[in-house]
C-alpha cells in the first residue's frame, strides 16, 4: 500500500473573496439601521398630568357619601348616614335637591358612591343610574376597604 501522493497530483489552494461579502453585509446593516421604525411600547398611555402649581387647595369641599349596603336579599341606601331603605326614588329626590343647592350656592362638592363588596352588582348600577337621573354626572367611587393582616 502506497500512501504517498502521486507525482501528477496538483494541489490547489482555494481562497474565498471576503471583501465583497463584507461590503454587502455592511451595506445591509446601514440600510436596516436607517429604515427601521421604532414602535411605541404597548401598554403605555400618553397623559398630560398637571404639574405641581401654586394653585390654592380647596379644603372646604362638601362630601356627599352615597352608600349601598346589603340587608338580607335587598339593599339599604344611605346618604351621609341618613337611611333611605331601598327607596331609590327618595334617594333620587334627595340627590337632586343637594345638587340644586350646590349649584345655587356655588359650594364645592363631591359625590362618592360606596358599594359594599357583598352587594349584588345590579344594585350598584341602579345607584349610579339614580345619580345620573338626579343630574349628577361627576361621580367618584370609594376604594374597597383594605384588609388588615
Amino acid at each position: 500500500m502506497n500512501l504517498q501522493a502521486q507525482s501528477g497530483c496538483i494541489h490547489r489552494r482555494y481562497e474565498l473573496k471576503l471583501t465583497a461579502m463584507i461590503d454587502v453585509v455592511f451595506l445591509l446593516l446601514i440600510f436596516f439601521m436607517v429604515t427601521i421604525k421604532f414602535r411605541m411600547p404597548e401598554g403605555k398611555i400618553q397623559s398630560n398630568l398637571p404639574e405641581d402649581s401654586d394653585a390654592p387647595i380647596i379644603e372646604d369641599i362638601e362630601q356627599v357619601n352615597i352608600v349601598a349596603r346589603r340587608t338580607g336579599d335587598t339593599v339599604e341606601l344611605f346618604i351621609n348616614r341618613d337611611s333611605f331603605g331601598s327607596d331609590f326614588a327618595a334617594v333620587e329626590a334627595r340627590l337632586r335637591s343637594l345638587r340644586e343647592r350646590f349649584d345655587k350656592t356655588g359650594t364645592p362638592h363631591i359625590f362618592i358612591v360606596d358599594g359594599s363588596q357583598d352587594i349584588q352588582f345590579q344594585y350598584v348600577v341602579t345607584t349610579i343610574n339614580t345619580c345620573i337621573r338626579a343630574g349628577i354626572t361627576d361621580l367618584s367611587f370609594a376604594p374597597p376597604p383594605t384588609s388588615a393582616f
